[in-house]
């Protein structure tokens, strides 16, 4: 909670935070801290089991929240109901942390530049990319 993300993005925006099922409170309290307005989730699911104490993990959360009203910037009138994206992502695992590419595109069309990645994996074309696996050091 301590990253200043809101000194790092416009006052109009959307803000994607990724989660897993142990840490959606938190994630919570990160939004709320930052300034932003919770809107909605989307869960990844895996094709393959991760591990867990309770359960194994099989999910994770992405949590779609808003700075402002950047609704203006969804492209078409109706949003996501013109592009067909739906709360569900179902695509494999890949390598440790990365993220499937089905949640890049619908964080594109549904948003406007410009983007930010913070903790990136790799370089993307129209998004700002930190993370230190890019040797950029936050």
């Amino acid at each position: 909670m301590a990253l200043p993300v809101s000194d790092w993005v416009d006052k109009e925006c959307q803000l994607w935070l990724w989660t897993t099922n142990s840490h959606l409170h938190d994630a919570f309290h990160c939004l709320e801290r930052w300034g932003f307005r919770y809107i909605t989730t989307a869960t990844w699911v895996k094709t393959s089991y991760g591990l867990g104490y309770w359960l194994r993990g099989q999910t994770e959360h992405v949590l779609l929240a808003v700075r402002g009203n950047p609704r203006e910037f969804l492209k078409g009138p109706h949003g996501a109901a013109e592009h067909g994206y739906s709360t569900v992502i179902m695509a494999p695992r890949t390598h440790h942390s990365e993220k499937p590419q089905a949640f890049y595109d619908m964080a594109e069309a549904l948003g406007a530049e410009p983007r930010l990645e913070v903790f990136a994996r790799k370089h993307r074309l129209g998004w700002d990319t930190w993370g230190d696996e890019l040797g950029i050091k936050l």
